[in-house]
């Protein structure tokens, strides 16, 4: 009777940790490809090929923010930047031509289109914050990029909030640079 009662406690606890793996799975299932630590909490903005995500601080519980139509490859560009000042925090995430702004403290998610990333695309680029205009709801940021070794662009942009649009406000060329790792980063 023993050996019974702990067989079937043996198959029970297996049970439960077979429904606990498949539970884990669902919850975190994609491939990883970039996080940030949010600002204001110990949580984490969360980018996986299937979508965007916020975690808790230990990884054990998830809220998907926003859910990818199609499934992203390693290959893409995924980019996540953060700015903040003391009444705002945002996450900006650029997705190969997607832009998602992710409010902290609201926890909403706006998205809008980079009409220029075909010019990007097979470059390297980056996002620059710059600064977040309160009265209007604007945040303002640089992408940089260089096509070539010696030619480094600066694209100054502005996004709206409200209207979900992002307008270029202006373009820079710097010519006759000597690049050599293709790196441009302004993050800490």
């Amino acid at each position: 009777m023993f050996l019974f009662n702990f067989t079937n406690s043996r198959s029970i606890i297996i049970l439960y940790i077979f429904y606990y793996l498949i539970l884990i799975k669902e919850i975190s299932c994609g491939e990883f490809i970039d996080m940030k630590k949010l600002s204001l909490n110990d949580s984490y903005f969360v980018t996986l090929d299937s979508g965007l995500y916020l975690y808790n601080s230990d990884f054990s519980d998830c809220a998907l923010i926003q859910n990818f139509n199609k499934k992203i490859k390693s290959s893409d560009k995924v980019i996540i930047s953060e700015l903040y000042n003391e009444q705002n925090a945002y996450i900006i995430c650029l997705v190969n031509d997607l832009f998602y702004i992710f409010d902290e403290y609201t926890n909403r998610t706006n998205k809008c289109y980079l009409n220029e990333f075909d010019t990007f695309k097979n470059n390297y680029y980056d996002i620059l914050p710059y600064k977040i205009d309160n009265n209007n709801n604007n945040i303002s940021f640089f992408v940089s990029y260089n096509k070539i070794n010696e030619n480094l662009f600066f694209y100054y942009y502005t996004l709206n909030l409200y209207e979900n649009n992002i307008t270029l406000i202006k373009k820079t060329e710097f010519k006759n640079m000597n690049i050599k790792n293709k790196m441009i980063s302004a993050k800490k």
